[in-house]
C-alpha cells in the first residue's frame, strides 16, 4: 500500500518528467517581474510573495527528502539555504543601489535553473528509482 509521502514523491517525479519543475519557480519570477517592472509598483509585496513561494517549494522538497530518507538531503537542503540567503542579499544590494531589478531577476533565473539541473534532477531520479511501480 502506498503512503501519502510515496504518492507525493511519485507526483513530483511525474511533474518533473513533464518539464513542469522548476518552472514553478521561474513562473514566480515572471510574476514578480511583471508586477514590479511592468506594473510599476513597489517591490515589497511582490518580493514577499516571491520569497514565500520559493520558501514553500523548498520546504515541501525538504519534507519529501526527509521522509523518503534521501541520502543527499543535507547537501540539497544546504543549497536551498544558500539560495534563500542569496535572494535576501540580492534584495539588500538592490535597496542599496548596487543592483538593478533586471540584474536580480536574471540572477534568480540562472540560480534556479542551475539548482534544478544540478540538484533537482538527482533528487527526482532518486524518487523515480525508489518509487517506480
Amino acid at each position: 500500500m502506498e503512503t501519502e509521502d510515496q504518492g507525493a514523491a511519485k507526483g513530483l517525479v511525474d511533474i518533473h518528467a513533464h518539464g513542469q519543475e522548476p518552472d514553478d519557480l521561474i513562473t514566480a519570477i515572471d510574476k514578480f517581474q511583471s508586477e514590479v517592472i511592468g506594473g510599476g509598483c513597489s517591490i515589497d509585496s511582490p518580493l514577499r510573495e516571491l520569497i514565500t513561494t520559493v520558501y514553500q517549494s523548498f520546504q515541501y522538497q525538504e519534507y519529501l527528502m526527509e521522509t523518503s530518507k534521501y541520502p543527499l538531503n543535507d547537501i540539497h537542503t544546504m543549497e536551498h539555504n544558500r539560495i534563500m540567503s542569496s535572494m535576501v542579499h540580492a534584495m539588500t544590494r538592490f535597496e542599496e543601489g548596487d543592483l538593478t531589478m533586471g540584474q536580480i531577476i536574471e540572477r534568480l533565473r540562472v540560480m534556479f535553473r542551475v539548482h534544478a539541473e544540478n540538484f533537482d534532477v538527482v533528487l527526482f531520479d532518486y524518487f523515480r528509482k525508489k518509487y517506480s511501480s
